[in-house]
């Protein structure tokens, strides 16, 4: 018997590696190499059979981090053109409603949007039976952007993975074991297109590749103590775009140690790596009393 109502947990990624090309000339995109998991910081996305054209909603959950008011038109929302594309795709309507309550902020490089975009359409296809395959929920989730097609594989049970091209050539990535974090959540955004604009005026029009084997070379070392050979492409671009990332970052490495600190995509989130869960919770209470926004987090496993 179909399901009337079907609820997924739409997690965050972070990006242990990130490494950057130039811009296609053509297009301006950027291609990319990079190791992203998904972690236990989730948005939840429910969705109900409805009669009609369905409705969509998004709300802050009480208990987020940072919360934030939903300020954007449902139409610009992912997981709303995720909803509309997945229609267009099998040519037939899904009258849905679906509610999405964050926890994940935006302009965080969390892919909290991605995530929702990714749940949608996971969510669409097992509530109306219409039995996708995972790659062709990733090829509709390319549409919508690079962090995308990953989280769909995430939710599908692959949440440490390579991505390549523009982020929708995916390799598995096995993690031999969880990985404990620490995230700090600054008060601030990163908008992807000014982070990218500094990378850009970095390279002074140079010519270059994603360093693939770097990302490889991380993936086969399998860090798990410490942020050694974690590295990101964006993180001073993100810093020279957005300045009150770079203090901080000043913040959290004053607890964590200098070398300590990374950031994940394109910010503005930051992260550490600890050795157990409990070192983590440790960790959040003296940076809470800097009063950064901290909290404890782990890497999904498949």
């Amino acid at each position: 018997m179909p399901r009337d109502t079907l609820t997924l947990d739409a997690p965050a990624k972070v990006n242990l590696a990130l490494s950057v090309g130039s811009p296609d000339p053509a297009t301006g995109m950027h291609p990319i190499a990079s190791w992203m998991v998904a972690i236990d910081f989730c948005d939840a996305v429910r969705l109900t059979r409805a009669e009609g054209g369905g409705t969509f909603d998004v709300v802050y959950a009480a208990d987020a981090p940072r919360p934030e008011p939903v300020d954007w038109p449902a139409e610009r929302d992912l997981g709303y053109r995720a909803w509309r594309m997945l229609e267009a795709r099998i040519g037939r309507a899904l009258p849905t409603r679906i509610a999405i309550e964050k926890r994940i902020p935006t302009g965080a490089g969390l892919g909290g949007g991605s995530s929702d975009a990714a749940a949608v359409l996971v969510g669409l296809n097992d509530l109306w039976d219409l039995e996708l395959s995972t790659e062709a929920l990733a090829e509709v989730a390319a549409t919508l952007g690079s962090d995308v097609p990953f989280l769909v594989h995430a939710m599908r049970g692959e949440p440490s993975m390579v991505a390549t091209g523009l982020g929708e050539v995916l390799q598995p990535a096995k993690l031999v074991a969880p990985v404990d974090l620490v995230l700090v959540l600054p008060d601030c955004k990163c908008p992807t297109g000014p982070v990218y604009r500094s990378f850009d005026d970095r390279l002074g029009g140079v010519a270059r590749e994603p360093d693939a084997a770097a990302v490889e070379a991380l993936v086969a070392s399998q860090p798990r103590r410490s942020v050694d050979g974690l590295m990101n492409d964006l993180a001073q671009p993100a810093m020279d775009a957005t300045p009150e990332l770079a203090d901080a970052l000043a913040s959290m490495a004053s607890v964590v140690g200098e070398d300590a600190v990374r950031v994940t995509g394109s910010g503005s989130t930051l992260f550490t790596v600890v050795a157990t869960r409990g070192a983590a919770e440790q960790c959040v209470d003296r940076l809470r009393e800097r009063g950064l926004t901290a909290m404890a987090a782990q890497t999904l496993s498949a």
